[in-house]
């Protein structure tokens, strides 16, 4: 723990002292509530509100962080935080103790969005996950060649939350059942997504965006378990190329409720409209816009 968690570790213990000690004997109404009716209510609360009330007193602080239990999503959104929109909003976020939010919930999470240098870091506390939306938080070099050095760091650092990402899917992609996620830059190799796909047995929605970075040459993304797979969603960047993989994926599927495709170049000799028909049966939900 560095100096300044330190102090205001000391911090928020004088304040708890300080306001139990100018509350008295005096009782108030939401005092008298037992232990079981508080848990109920912080259970509710957002996360700010969580920490607020973690500072009131040290018998609400055990309370509120008993009740992490029952806390099973974590995402930026305004429902999970409390924290009303504003220019700031992800900033203000990520001055919150992250760490220690993931300490008390990981173990209960079971769906999660981030981008890959937060997942690298809290992975190995997140066993229970079905639910994965990844943002890829490494630019493209040639956004801004001003900052090609800071962008080299950058994406360093994404590469070994990376690594740490696929070793973690080769224990727990068993579970995951709804797999989302960005590629900005490449720092995987096809290999790599084939045997983090063979592990998904029970994955039914595969949302790929910004792929315009993997080589879709390769066959890697037929290793997904299409037959058990209800929905695919597949963003790409103009100079990509499905070519023939998007019949292969299509025929190979057994469930298909949902395709989706935009972005990408798709030539008409693939003959992806004829091969949707054999999906007729299943298929609710189609949308394909492409150049």
């Amino acid at each position: 723990m560095g100096d300044v968690e330190k102090m205001r570790e000391v911090e928020n213990e004088k304040m708890e002292t300080e306001m139990e000690e100018i509350g008295g004997t005096e009782t108030s109404e939401i005092d008298k509530l037992t232990e079981d009716c508080l848990m109920e209510i912080f259970q509710r609360l957002s996360i700010a509100d969580k920490i607020r009330i973690e500072r009131v007193s040290k018998k609400w602080r055990s309370l509120s962080q008993r009740s992490w239990n029952n806390f099973k999503s974590l995402d930026y959104s305004v429902k999970t935080w409390g924290i009303k929109e504003h220019p700031y909003r992800q900033q203000i976020i990520k001055r919150i103790n992250f760490d220690k939010i993931i300490r008390l919930s990981g173990i209960y999470l079971t769906s999660i969005c981030t981008n890959t240098g937060n997942f690298g870091k809290i992975c190995h506390l997140l066993p229970n996950i079905q639910k994965l939306q990844l943002l890829d938080d490494c630019p493209r070099k040639d956004a801004c060649p001003a900052y090609n050095n800071k962008l080299d760091l950058l994406c360093t650092y994404s590469h070994d939350a990376w690594k740490r990402l696929f070793s973690w899917l080769m224990s727990y992609g068993k579970n995951i059942t709804n797999f989302k996620i960005e590629l900005s830059h490449l720092h995987y190799e096809g290999e790599d997504f084939a045997r983090v796909f063979r592990k998904m047995k029970q994955l039914k929605t595969f949302q790929l965006g910004n792929a315009d970075c993997l080589d879709w040459s390769e066959t890697f993304i037929l290793e997904l378990p299409l037959e058990t797979i209800q929905e695919i969603i597949l963003r790409a960047n103009y100079r990509t190329a499905f070519d023939d993989k998007l019949p292969m994926i299509i025929k190979k599927c057994k469930q298909l409720e949902t395709f989706c495709t935009s972005g990408a170049v798709i030539s008409k000799k693939v003959g992806l409209l004829k091969t949707l028909t054999s999906q007729a049966a299943s298929l609710k939900n189609l949308g394909i816009h492409h150049f």
